[in-house]
């Protein structure tokens, strides 16, 4: 067994391909979200009332199915908050440098306003 595994690598499998920097690009690109993914499933997780509250809703009929009082909306200060907190933190910079948001509505605005401050100012020599 050991031989023929060794005859096979040495003489019938196919050299792997060789990757290239496309490939690293679209992987840091696809998992530069996946912490905003992590944060939203944390937060459903740890805003489920009636494992960490103690809290939970009786049923009126034995046939509903319980209902945990779980979800994304309404806010509960708890500890949920701080993740959600996090989230929109990261969410609202990965919009910023993905999108370049800052350069793309402000940057005019702002070399419009250095230029009128540069021109009040005096210089005494």
């Amino acid at each position: 067994m050991y031989c023929n595994e060794r005859f096979l690598l040495a003489y019938y499998y196919k050299q792997p391909p060789a990757y290239d920097l496309e490939l690293h690009k679209s992987v840091l690109k696809h998992l530069s979200i996946a912490p905003i993914f992590m944060l939203v499933n944390g937060y459903w997780a740890m805003s489920n009332r009636q494992i960490f509250s103690g809290i939970s809703n009786p049923k009126t009929y034995a046939h509903e199915p319980a209902d945990p009082d779980h979800g994304y909306w309404p806010l509960h200060a708890d500890h949920s908050l701080a993740i959600l907190i996090v989230l929109f933190m990261l969410a609202t910079h990965y919009a910023i440098t993905k999108f370049d948001i800052i350069n793309h509505y402000y940057e005019k605005w702002l070399l419009e306003r250095i230029v009128k401050v540069a021109g009040e100012i005096d210089f005494d020599e």
